[in-house]
């Protein structure tokens, strides 16, 4: 063995290693800010703990992109930050709570498909979703044809009733402005 070749097989086990280790880091950093859109999937590695590493990240991603779908990124993210998410402790604070209905729906829905009926719904609830969240609300739950939001937690929102009021309104404009909500 010579010395060129001794030198360029730690070279070689370096890059191998190096490469797999910065992806994973870049995809974690992804994570980090919840920018799962067109994150990529971490590849099989022949070294175990790569392997292993990638594969948690990505079955990781995934969940995170399922819970995205329901719970806003914002709200994820100040929770973070906040450390909030493994507090324990409780306060009592005034907020605002707002329930929606979809009026006739269950006759509305015994006419329609399956397909139908779940598209208008995700549509219904894209709306509803939309305008909470610019109006600094949090989607609690979606409960049959009903939506369940509220104002002024995790942080306080001095103006939270007003907000709300707010949401309602662009709710009822974009129900006006559109026919296929109504």
């Amino acid at each position: 063995v010579t010395g060129v070749q001794t030198c360029a097989l730690p070279i070689f086990i370096g890059r191998q290693i190096g490469r797999p280790i910065r992806d994973l880091a870049s995809v974690a950093k992804r994570m980090e800010t919840l920018t799962l859109q067109d994150t990529p999937t971490l590849p099989r590695s022949r070294v175990t703990e790569i392997d292993n590493a990638n594969q948690a990240i990505n079955a990781a991603i995934g969940g995170l992109g399922a819970f995205a779908r329901y719970v806003p990124r914002d709200l994820v993210l100040r929770l973070l930050r906040s450390n909030a998410a493994g507090s324990t402790e409780s306060t009592n604070r005034e907020v605002t709570i707002l329930f929606t209905d979809i009026a006739g729906y269950t006759a509305a829905a015994g006419t329609m498909s399956a397909a139908d009926t779940a598209r208008f719904l995700n549509q219904h609830f894209e709306l509803l979703n939309r305008c909470v969240e610019e109006h600094g609300g949090t989607v609690d739950k979606f409960i049959g044809d009903s939506l369940m939001a509220f104002w002024g937690a995790p942080e306080p929102l001095p103006d939270h009733a007003r907000r709300a009021v707010l949401a309602c309104r662009a709710m009822a404009a974009a129900f006006t402005s559109d026919p296929a909500m109504r």
